[in-house]
């Protein structure tokens, strides 16, 4: 897949990699990582996050060496970028 190519929703989910989901209709931004869950904003507003490790991290804490992946939050779609892989998707909300 390509960076900013569409991708398509399983059931309510966005498949990021083996154990990050996106929680596509989730009245906030959410992501369920491995057997835990995140969640952030309201859903309509924009939201950058940034997963390493199964973990979410914050700007400052990223690693020079890590692998991260970088979600984009927005009103209608959510975005994501491999770092490592030089892939990625869009994946609409409804």
């Amino acid at each position: 897949m390509a960076i900013g190519g569409k991708a398509y929703k399983k059931g309510r989910l966005g498949i990021v990699e083996n154990d990050i989901y996106i929680e596509l209709e989730s009245g906030k931004n959410a992501l369920m990582i491995g057997k835990g869950r995140w969640e952030g904003l309201p859903a309509d507003r924009p939201e950058l996050v940034l997963v390493e490790g199964g973990k979410i991290i914050e700007l400052f804490a990223q690693s020079a060496t890590g692998k991260p992946i970088i979600l984009l939050f927005s009103a209608k779609e959510v975005q994501f970028i491999n770092l490592a892989t030089n892939s990625g998707a869009v994946y609409n909300r409804n």
